[in-house]
């Protein structure tokens, strides 16, 4: 201890000698100072108002850099709490296109599901379009085949005479029958018996109601309903078989018989012209034998067809569009 005391001492006094050597220039200092004149009345104490101000100054500066470190916090916070904010936006764009491309997947295996489904019911509206019409084409065949079938034949002409023979007319016959299987219900009849020089002056929209026995009409039962012709007064009967048989009059008779058979409507046409057999009465005449009597050249004639009146069948259609043009 003793050593350390020594060592510590010596040091000490090295470091008293400097400051020794120094005092001259202190006492000297001291001895300006008694001999500065500031403060006296021949140089008053000036005090500087900078000292105070600068104070003041640095108190606000010190506040501004408060109230700037402070703002600057604020806008570090808000800064960090936009870039957060934006941030989680930018996860909630990333989720929003997830959820848009998963949507889109969905739908898209949605749509593909759609048309396969719309070509599996394609497929069957096709199937059941093509069930339709075979089942509409059987249907057809078994209505084809199992229908009423109408025709109409001619029965001749018979010529009728009163006593005198000056009061006569002509009554033709024609044969309906119904050669189907099924019965036939008439629904509507109309024709009439015309004598005409012209055959474009029959007037078809003249026609009259054709009397049946019956609306039913049984297969092979036919009907033989008759229509008359009466001439004008003053026409005799010679007179007018002459004319018949020279081509110069002409006897017709048409009309139609439309009917019903197994939910289907049917109008049946027909139509004849009178055509008298008038060659033999002529060769006859010509080698002087017997020409034959004006009924007889009459009722031996037969009825043919002609394109001015069809004899043919089609079937009635609600929609018009249907309807046979003819």
């Amino acid at each position: 201890m003793k050593r350390y005391a020594a060592i510590v001492l010596i040091v000490g006094l090295l470091y008293c000698e400097p400051s020794k050597s120094q005092n001259p220039q202190a006492t000297e200092g001291t001895k300006a100072t008694h001999n500065d004149e500031r403060g006296t009345e021949k140089s008053p104490l000036v005090v500087s108002a900078r000292t105070v101000k600068s104070d003041a100054e640095a108190a606000e500066e010190k506040r501004k850099d408060t109230e700037q470190e402070s703002t600057d916090n604020w806008t570090i916070w808000l800064t960090l709490a936009i870039a957060i904010c934006a941030f989680l936006q930018f996860l909630g764009i990333l989720g929003q296109i997830y959820v848009y491309l998963k949507q889109t997947g969905i739908m898209k295996d949605t749509l593909a599901a759609i048309n396969r489904q719309a070509g599996h019911m394609e497929t069957q509206n096709t199937t059941l379009a093509y069930s339709v019409k075979v089942a509409e084409l059987a249907n057809k065949r078994i209505v084809e085949k199992e229908r009423a079938r109408i025709v109409v034949k001619d029965e001749g002409l018979k010529v009728e005479t009163g006593a005198s023979k000056l009061f006569w007319y002509l009554v033709a016959t024609v044969s309906i029958n119904n050669v189907g299987s099924s019965r036939a219900f008439i629904t509507k009849t109309e024709a009439e018996f015309f004598a005409v020089q012209n055959l474009d002056d029959i007037d078809l929209g003249k026609l009259e109601s054709l009397v049946f026995p019956s609306d039913l009409l049984d297969p092979d039962k036919p009907v033989s309903p008759t229509l008359h012709f009466f001439p004008e007064k003053g026409i005799g009967l010679e007179q007018f078989s002459a004319a018949v048989n020279e081509f110069e009059m002409y006897l017709v008779i048409v009309g139609f018989i439309e009917y019903q058979t197994m939910g289907t409507r049917w109008h049946r046409n027909f139509g004849y012209i009178r055509k008298p057999s008038n060659g033999m009465y002529k060769a006859l005449a010509a080698l002087g034998g017997f020409a034959g009597t004006p009924e007889e050249k009459l009722s031996q004639g037969f009825w043919g067809t002609d394109h001015r009146y069809p004899n043919d069948e089609y079937q009635i259609f609600d929609n018009p569009e249907n309807q046979n043009p003819n």
